[in-house]
Parts: structure tokens; sequence; C-alpha cells
């Protein structure tokens, strides 16, 4: 990755100061040549877009210089007009937001980069190499038209830098001016999204023929994701029609399935980003190519030049949600009777992240709500479990005596519970109520992009990964990793002392499993992320506190 970056690096200023060298400089409206600036774009990487609802309308014609069209002229029998003028043209450029860096070469975007977003280890959405297909490459049904696609898409444009608060538009073109293909991007410094058309002067009848946009390809490379702990199950293919998602996972089988009628959106993604076309008139035919555990392609088909928009970009779930197209459904926040939950967590996690600048306090925080929230049903069922042990003996007489006669037996226990006013469930009761809360919060802090790369303390770097303190020059057997976690230890001396103080009951069975349960617990957390693991570290924590000063007190107060 580092060789690829450097190799990246100098080619792009090579091309630049050769560029400067041989053209003047010229500026557009509402954008600014890139002087000295370092070059971060890295190959293979995801990328982002922005507000459907905020993105304008283009119609107006591109100007291009008079020499260009001069030097363009028509080919005899097919009408088609010659590449455009190298000097002049360029096949790639760069353009840079605050929000991203992204590269387009011959019309398809081959590189992006994520500022707030990037790092090495991120499994990408997209590879630029001849296996796969870039994001917005295009193909034509009539011959004609694939021809002129085929000799390359070339632009006027410069490297751009976008402020904020900037607009921009770059335009590629194929053949000439007057007859050929048109591929117009808008761009918006505070975006994501791209606005893209595509004309074909010229050849108006044609372009009803059909044309292929992708959304691009991803090859699964087993070596690197065994090196990164990359999964197959997070890169799929979605379709968003009739209000209703459909789902085709790179771990299914090898198939190409095609849907049509009502299509809102698609897209190539993984966990964390997301490449996908929104054709404005919920028109088109979305194909998907995969071969299990290997490769997926998405592609969309249109029968008329217009508008479509293009989000290549992170899945963060406000900005998503903003453009009211279910977009935001791509965010994996678990079932759908577990979503809900998982929403109220995020928006409370991202709530306490404005006040406090840490993801890490949020969860300290949210674990304190829950715990006091959940405190009356920890009583309740504390209360249960010991009438349980007070009734014991009289079970036990009902079990002797009716040993012979299963169905006595039980009614029996039943109005023994019921005159005592005991429900033998009710200690099951925090446990059943924590597990959808657990779940809940699996789901937003394994899938949603904001807790990516966010630290808490010292060597707690990323909460949505493992805990790392240092590595092991080997890999641990059974638990599959390199890392010394150091939460997983500390939760379980946590449990231990927590059963301790909450004394031993039950038969001697059950509590021999009790105490394996925290090394089963350790092996279980060991490679969950580091926030899920601080969570039930200082739940187990709290839960010892609990124990200790709020229900033996009670205890010692039943018994006076």
């Amino acid at each position: 990755m580092e060789k690829r970056l450097i190799i990246a690096f100098v080619l792009s200023m090579v091309i630049i100061i050769g560029y400067t060298l041989i053209t003047s400089a010229h500026k557009k409206s509402g954008t600014t040549e890139k002087k000295g600036k370092e070059e971060i774009v890295v190959s293979g990487k995801e990328t982002g877009a922005g507000v459907w609802s905020q993105l304008h309308s283009i119609s107006e014609k591109v100007t291009v210089p008079e020499e260009v069209v001069k030097e363009a002229p028509e080919l005899e029998e097919k009408g088609i007009i010659e590449p455009l003028n190298k000097e002049n043209f360029r096949k790639d450029v760069s353009i840079e937001s605050p929000l991203y860096k992204i590269k387009i070469e011959g019309g398809e975007i081959t590189e992006a980069v994520f500022k707030k977003y990037y790092r090495d280890d991120d499994q990408p959405l997209f590879v630029n190499d001849e296996k796969n297909i870039c994001p917005l490459h295009l193909e034509f049904s009539n011959k004609t038209l694939e021809e002129i696609s085929k000799s390359g898409f070339f632009t006027d444009s410069k490297d751009i830098v976008l402020s904020e608060s900037d607009k921009a538009d770059v335009v590629f073109y194929a053949g000439g001016v007057e007859q050929g293909i048109m591929k117009k991007f808008s761009f918006r410094g505070d975006d994501y999204k791209i606005l893209l058309s595509i004309d074909t002067p010229g050849f108006e009848k044609e372009i009803k023929d059909g044309w292929t946009i992708s959304c691009g390809s991803y090859t699964h490379n087993k070596e690197l994701a065994d090196k990164f702990r990359w999964n197959t199950r997070d890169v799929q293919a979605e379709i968003y029609i009739k209000s209703e998602k459909k789902k085709e996972s790179l771990t299914s089988g090898d198939a190409e399935k095609t849907y049509s009628g009502g299509i809102d959106w698609c897209d190539l993604s993984n966990k964390y980003f997301l490449s996908s076309l929104i054709p404005g008139d919920r028109t088109g035919t979305v194909t998907v190519e995969r071969k299990k555990n290997s490769y997926i392609s998405v592609d969309l088909k249109m029968k008329s030049a217009g508008e479509i928009g293009f989000y290549l970009g992170p899945k963060e779930y406000d900005r998503l949600k903003n453009y009211n197209i279910g977009l935001e459904k791509t965010i994996n926040l678990g079932w759908s009777w577990i979503s809900p939950i998982s929403k109220v967590f995020l928006v409370m996690l991202k709530w306490f992240y404005k006040l406090f600048k840490n993801y890490g306090v949020g969860i300290v925080l949210l674990s304190l709500i829950l715990k006091i929230i959940l405190m009356p049903f920890t009583i309740t069922s504390y209360r249960s479990s010991k009438m349980m042990q007070l009734l014991q003996p009289k079970i036990k007489e009902i079990q002797t005596k009716y040993k012979n006669d299963k169905q006595r037996m039980n009614m029996e226990i039943m109005s023994l519970y019921k005159k005592y006013r005991v429900n033998p469930l009710s200690g099951c009761l925090p446990l059943l109520i924590q597990m959808p809360i657990f779940i809940a919060l699996w789901s937003t802090l394994n899938n949603t992009i904001e807790m990516k790369g966010s630290s808490f303390i010292l060597w707690i770097k990323d909460l949505s990964k493992p805990d790392a303190l240092f590595k092991f020059p080997f890999k641990i057997p059974i638990l599959n990793t390199y890392n010394f976690s150091l939460l997983p230890i500390l939760m379980m001396i946590a449990m231990v002392f927590q059963q301790r103080v909450a004394g031993s009951s039950g038969p001697t069975d059950q509590q021999k499993m009790m105490a394996f349960l925290p090394i089963i617990f350790g092996f279980i957390f060991y490679n969950f992320p580091s926030g899920l693991v601080l969570y039930w570290l200082l739940n187990t924590i709290m839960s010892i506190i609990e124990q200790k000063y709020i229900v033996k007190p009670i205890e010692l107060e039943e018994r006076s």
C-alpha cells in the first residue's frame, strides 16, 4: 500500500508539473487550481457523495475551445467525430474537497479517499485493475456509440480544490463536441453525492437502444482478507425497489440476477462504504453478477439520456436518511425488531459525542443509563430468586411425594408458586431484557461508521475493533488473532468477582457451570469490538456495586 501510494504520488506530480509547463493556467468560476498540495489519493479505496434534495439541475451547454472543434473532423460513413485534441485535453483530473479526494480517469472513478475515515486496512469497495469495473464505467447497446465510448473520454478541466461552499462541474467527452458522448460531473464541497449527466449530441436516436452504467465491481483478495480480517459477508449488492430492499451477498452462490420496475437505487457496498446509483425517474434495469466468495458487480441500464445521482461515500446515517429514499437502510442495524433500539443508541452516542468529543465516554454514560433503567427489574429478579431458594425445601417435598405422578407434581408446584406470588421465570428477566440491548449495541458499534477509528483512552484506539495492547509474533490458537486484548481479561476478572459478591446458590452442577461462565464469555468476547467489551465490563462492575450497596441492604431489610 505504501509503495502504491508513493508511485501514485510521483506519477501525479509528474503529470501535474508536465501539464503546467505545456499549458497556461486558467481558473474556472467557483474553483481554484491545486498548487503544491500533497497528493493523498490511494487506489482501491472507497469514496463518497452527497444530499439528493440539495443538488441542482444542470442543463447549460458546455463551451469548448474553438480550436478543438476545428481539429475534430467527422468520420465519413458513420458521422463519428475523431478523438479530441490531446494537447488541449487530458484523460484524468482530480477533485478535492474537505470531505474527499477523487480521481476521474477516462470518465470513470479510478481512485478515491475519504479524509475523515481513511485507513490502510480498510476493505476496498472497488479496486482499479484489469479484473474489475470502475464506478461510472459506461457501455452502450448501440454499436456506433460503443465505438465512440471505447475511443476514450477526455476533459479540458484542471485539477480542482473545493471549499465547503463551492460547486464545480467537470465534463468528459468521447468523440467530438457536436457529435459524441458527454459525461458531466457536478460536485459540491460539502457533500459526497455527485450528479451525473449523460448526453449524446448527434445520436439522440441511438441512445434509445440503451446504455449501462456501473456501480463498480469487487474481486475478493483472500491473502489481504486474512491479513486484515476482511469478511466476504460485508460485501454485497443491494437494490431498493418498490420501497423494499433486495440483497445479493458475495457469500451467495454463482448467479446473474436482473431487477426492474420502480428502482429507487442500487449499490455495491461493504460494512462502511457505499457506491450507489440513483435514477431520478426510478426507471432502469439492475443486473447483479456474482461468483461465490470471489466476485460481484452491479450495473444499471437506462433507455434515455439524462441525469442520475451517484453516491460514493461513507454510510453516515443522518446524511443518508436526509435523502428520503431509504438509502440509510444500507446500514446494518440488526433485525427489524432490533434496529429501532440500535437507532436510539446511535442517536444517544452521537449526542454524547457532541458534548465530550469521545465515543468511549458516550458508552460509559450509556451503560450507566441502561443500568439505572434496568435496576427495578434486577431487584425484582433478585427477590424472586431469593424466594425460590426459600421454597426449595417445599418443592423437594412435593417432588418426593408425587414422584410417580408428574402431572400432579407440576400442578402442586405451580400452586405453590401462585400461593407465594413467585414467578420462576422472573430470575431470567434481566438477562432476557439485556439480550436485545446487547444485540442492538453490537450492531451499533460494529456496523456504524461513526464508531470506526474512534478511540477512548490509552491503548483503546478503535471502539469498532478488538483492543490490542500489543501483538504476539504468533497467532493465538482457537482465538485466531495475534492481538493481546486486555479488556476481555479485565471483564473475566470482574465477572469472577461479581459471582463471589453475589454468593453461590442453586444445584451443585449449576454452580460449576456458572464458575466456567467468565472463561466462556472471555473466549466469546475476545474478538468483539472493544466498545462492546467496554460496555459489558462496565455493566459487570456496576452490577457488583448494585449487589453490594443496593440488593444486599434490601435482603437485610427483608430479614429484619
